[in-house]
Formats: C-alpha cells, sequence, structure tokens
C-alpha cells in the first residue's frame, strides 16, 4: 500500500500559480526537493512532460479542486513512471482566473494542459491554447466545447450522449422496451439531455411518449409526474392509417371529420422513465413514483449522475437501474486514496487520477512529445479509477459502461461492458 510506502515521511505540496509540484521528502537527517511523487531529481526533467494541470484551489470550489490535485498525485505514485513535472495553477473557479492561469501555463512552457473543472473556465482557455498548440484535458462533460474549431479538446466528464445511448441501447436489446418517457432539469444540461434522448429513441426504431421537464424545489412535480405516467402514444400503423383516412375524406370532399381508429393493443405506455439528475429531485420523483397505482408503471432509470445520491439508502430505488462505469474499480481507487489521504474523495476527482495516468502512459508510449496526441488517441485506451476508457478524434472520452441494478441497498452489475475497443 502507498501509505505503508511514504510511512514516516512528510510530503509538502508547494502550490501556486505558475509553481512546480515539487514534493519535499522530510527526514531528520535531509530535506530533498523531488519535482513529483516518484521521487524524480529535479535537474534531470529535460526530456520530461511539463503537465499543466488547472484546478479551482481556491474559491468556492475550493475543495473539489484540492480533491483533486490529490487525486493527480496519488495517479503519479500509482504510475511507477517518473516522466512527467505536474504543474498546478490556481483558476479560482472563474473564467478570469482560469484566463490568467492559462497566460502563465504559456509563460511556463508547458506542454499539456488538464482540466480545468467547468465548462465557463474551459471556455475561458481553448482559444488562447489552440493558438499555442496545446492539448487541453477538461473535466467538463459539455459537448458544446467541442466544435471544428477546437481539435485540441477533450471531454474528461461522464457525456449525457454515451450514457443515455447505453441505457437505452440496454433496455431495448435486453426487455424488448419499446415506449420511453423522460423528465430532465429546466437547465441548459437538461435541454442538451433531452435532446441526446430523443436522438437515441428515434434511432433505436422506439417511441417517445412523453418528455417533461422540472425546476429545483417545483411545487407542480408530483402532478407532472402523474399527467406522464397516464400519457399513452400509439403505433406508427395508427397514425398512417389515420392520415390515408384524412387524404381519402378530403379527396371525396367529406372534410377533415375523420375518426381517430385505435383498439388497446394499439397504446404505447412507457415501459422506462429516464431521470439522467441527481439531487432531492431524483429522490422526490422516486417517491411520487413508488405511490403510482396505475396499471402502467415504467421502471425508473438513470444515469451515472445517480452516484452523487445515496440511493441505497432509499427503498424506492430498490429495482430501479442506472448506468456507470464499474463502481468495483472506483472502490478500488477510493480505497486507495483513502489509504494515502485519511479521506474519502470527492466523486470528480476520480477524473483528475485518469487524466494524469493517461498522460504518463500515453508519453511513455510516444517517447516524445511530438507523438503525444497519437499516443493519447490510442485506440486501445486507458484503464483507471472508473474502468477503461479511450479519447477519440472527436474530442470525446468513450468509456466502458456497466448496467447498473439497486438491489435491497446494494448495486449490483447486471451488463458488463468487458469488450475491447474496437479499433477505427
Amino acid at each position: 500500500m502507498l501509505k505503508k510506502i511514504i510511512s514516516g515521511l512528510m510530503f509538502l505540496i508547494l502550490i501556486s500559480c505558475g509553481t512546480t509540484t515539487k514534493i519535499v521528502k522530510e527526514t531528520k537527517q535531509q530535506t530533498q526537493p523531488y519535482e513529483n511523487i516518484e521521487g524524480g531529481n529535479l535537474e534531470n526533467n529535460e526530456n520530461k512532460l511539463t503537465v499543466a494541470i488547472l484546478l479551482p484551489l481556491s474559491g468556492k470550489a475550493e475543495k473539489i479542486g484540492n480533491s483533486m490535485l490529490k487525486s493527480a498525485q496519488l495517479a503519479m505514485f500509482d504510475s511507477k513512471l517518473d516522466n512527467i513535472i505536474l504543474k498546478p495553477y490556481d483558476t479560482k473557479g472563474t473564467a478570469s482566473g482560469a484566463t490568467e492561469a492559462i497566460n502563465s501555463v504559456i509563460k511556463d512552457n508547458a506542454d499539456i494542459v488538464i482540466g480545468p473543472l467547468f465548462t465557463q473556465t474551459t471556455k475561458a482557455i481553448i482559444d488562447i491554447a489552440a493558438i499555442n498548440n496545446l492539448m487541453i484535458l477538461s473535466f467538463s462533460d459539455n459537448q458544446s466545447l467541442l466544435d471544428e474549431n477546437h481539435n485540441n479538446v477533450y471531454l474528461m466528464g461522464f457525456t449525457q450522449k454515451q450514457e443515455i445511448e447505453r441505457i437505452i441501447s440496454y433496455l431495448v436489446s435486453n426487455k424488448n422496451y419499446y415506449g420511453f418517457s423522460a423528465m430532465f432539469p429546466s437547465d441548459i444540461y437538461g435541454s442538451s439531455a433531452s435532446k441526446t434522448f430523443k436522438d437515441v429513441v428515434f434511432r433505436k426504431d422506439s417511441k417517445i411518449v412523453k418528455i417533461d421537464f422540472y425546476s429545483k424545489n417545483d411545487s407542480n412535480l408530483e402532478s407532472k409526474i402523474n399527467s406522464l405516467l397516464e400519457m399513452n402514444t400509439y403505433r406508427d400503423e395508427v397514425y398512417k392509417k389515420y392520415k390515408e383516412d384524412k387524404a381519402l375524406a378530403k379527396a371525396q370532399g367529406l372534410g377533415n371529420d375523420v375518426e381517430f381508429k385505435y383498439t388497446d393493443d394499439d397504446k404505447i405506455y412507457a415501459d422506462a422513465l429516464l431521470i439522467p439528475d441527481s439531487g432531492n429531485e431524483l429522490n422526490n420523483i422516486a417517491d411520487i413514483l413508488a405511490k403510482y397505482s396505475g396499471t402502467h408503471k415504467p421502471l425508473l432509470v438513470g444515469t451515472s449522475k445517480w452516484l452523487n445520491n445515496p440511493l441505497y439508502n432509499n427503498a424506492n430505488f430498490n429495482g430501479t437501474l442506472f448506468v456507470a462505469s464499474n463502481p468495483n474499480d472506483y472502490s478500488s481507487f477510493e480505497n486507495n486514496y483513502y489509504s494515502t489521504f485519511n479521506s474519502y474523495p470527492l466523486r470528480v476527482s476520480s477524473l483528475a487520477y485518469d487524466a494524469v495516468k493517461a498522460v504518463m502512459e500515453a508519453y511513455s508510449q510516444a517517447g516524445e512529445k511530438n507523438n503525444l496526441k497519437y499516443a493519447i488517441e490510442n485506440y486501445q485506451g486507458f484503464e483507471g479509477a472508473n474502468g477503461k476508457y479511450r479519447f477519440l478524434s472527436n474530442g470525446f472520452v468513450e468509456r466502458k459502461l456497466s448496467i447498473i441494478k439497486i438491489l435491497d441497498g446494494k448495486y449490483e452489475i447486471i451488463d458488463y461492458d468487458n469488450n475491447e475497443f474496437l479499433k477505427y
């Protein structure tokens, strides 16, 4: 265990904007500076990759930033490689702070940028980084950051596109589900996620029964849920016949008063209700759904955002499904982090671990800095705190995702994705 390795030592991490991460190993006999946790000598750094990590090390998100920095350091311990110099820069969690940080990064001649954490801080540095040929491994999951003008950005965040695709594909293929409803938060994320949901359901030749939105502390949440549960749509053949009858009636001069004909078998209710959210709203929706006594009760399903909630404490989540990376991989990381720092990591900090680990391994494979982008996009990918993942040329990070069932207060993986990544 790492804790045993560093037992009896104290590591003083000097962190400031533009300051190299120096690990000072203190004993009674001497104080020896190290450029990283593996103990590489500061004088032999000509061939080492200078990695700038931009985090909110002060301000409202300071707790998150410092947890992520510890995770980055843990990756350096675990990799057993000694090929990078990690330099933290404080974005203060603001766009202006991120701009100051990236200017310092350029002044310090860094080779690659890990971070920032937020969408707005990432937006603040994209153009500046692109002009200076700097690759960015952002922790954001905002797909709008990726466009044809920015081919230097990768999104380390858990993107809703891949997760919604995975859960819907599983339900269609493995449970023969056909009708889908969803509820999204009334914000930019919800708007984007709803578009993804529509696209995925359409491509799976399935039917959308109803989509609705809710705000924080929505007083109409229960009525919205009940309305959604009673909603149904009809099979395509019914709509097609209705349109044909209307066209015939019009041609015969009979007007538009045509009966919409259907049978009970033609009705489609939602087999599943997708809630890609966390927080109180998610718990409230589960509680409302549990009280519903109607005939057509959909299965509640979600995304990795569910991991932000202690769902196993709420019996109304029993039997529900969500999609996420293999939680066993995260548990190993979490235990490693705790044994090292005597505290538990924030879940998002695992992204910093994965980013640093990937950069170190890619640089080891590349052999030189000019080949780093090619090595980062290695189709076989990497393995980290969130399982297997790889960087795609379009900026997305593809992950191996599992379908997880909440059963009797525990997480049970019911569908692994252990296949190797396909070469493209």
